[in-house]
């Protein structure tokens, strides 16, 4: 999972530097702009995604309260390994969308 997240983060960036420098903007400030709103879609996208996973599996609620950690481990790598493809699109698509906010601003800015 973490080698296609960087390849794009690769890609997005290279491509965010070409379209500011194009604009007659520094493309470094694009860039780090570009990380940080990548990094910050795939922690909205996880924590969305923890809180789909507490809502469906109401029973974790215990796991949590009495910081039983092995059995807690043991579920969420259980949930991780049924629902794998699913989690990883999730998260995927809310790092493509700060890469697509950044994007967005960069086109409407003058």
């Amino acid at each position: 999972m973490l080698i296609p997240i960087l390849f794009f983060l690769l890609f997005s960036c290279t491509s965010i530097a070409r379209k500011a420098k194009a604009r007659g903007l520094k493309p470094i400030s694009w860039i780090l702009a570009t990380v940080l709103s990548f990094f910050m879609g795939i922690f909205v996208a996880s924590t969305l995604l923890s809180l789909v996973m507490l809502y469906k599996n109401p029973a974790v609620y215990p796991l949590i309260q009495s910081q039983d950690r092995a059995r807690f481990n043991a579920f969420l790598m259980q949930n991780i390994s049924d629902n794998l493809l699913l989690y990883s699109l999730l998260i995927f698509t809310g790092a493509m969308g700060g890469y697509l906010l950044v994007r967005f601003v960069l086109e409407k800015k003058k």
